[in-house]
């Protein structure tokens, strides 16, 4: 899924860039259960899915990457194992209300301001 995504980002640019370099790249979550989370559809979603996700399982990261170049394309991805302690109701309620989760995949990044 990442890899797919990033290919058409970098595909669409690629078209009228032609001279030079483009990289594309798209995130996905993998829950602890194998459910494939990518941004949230709304606020109640997003809290679905970071309670989901701090429930003391590791989750996976995924991101692909698509470089064009010259007449090249090239294609991988990195996963990364996260941990998220647990995390009240209310710590997650306050998270989503910031608006911070609705354009990150699985409702969240690593660094957030506060």
């Amino acid at each position: 899924t990442g890899i797919s995504t990033a290919q058409g980002k970098a595909r669409e640019v690629w078209g009228e860039h032609r001279d030079g370099v483009v990289i594309g790249a798209d995130t996905v979550v993998v829950s602890g259960d194998g459910a494939i989370l990518e941004k949230p559809r709304d606020k109640d979603h997003a809290f679905e899915m970071l309670k989901g996700l701090s429930d003391g399982r590791t989750h996976t990261v995924v991101t692909g990457v698509c470089l064009c170049y010259g007449e090249r394309e090239r294609t991988f991805y990195t996963e990364t194992e996260v941990l998220l302690r647990r995390v009240s109701d209310e710590m997650i309620k306050w998270y989503v209300a910031t608006g911070e989760p609705m354009d990150k995949a699985g409702g969240y990044r690593i660094v957030f301001v506060g």
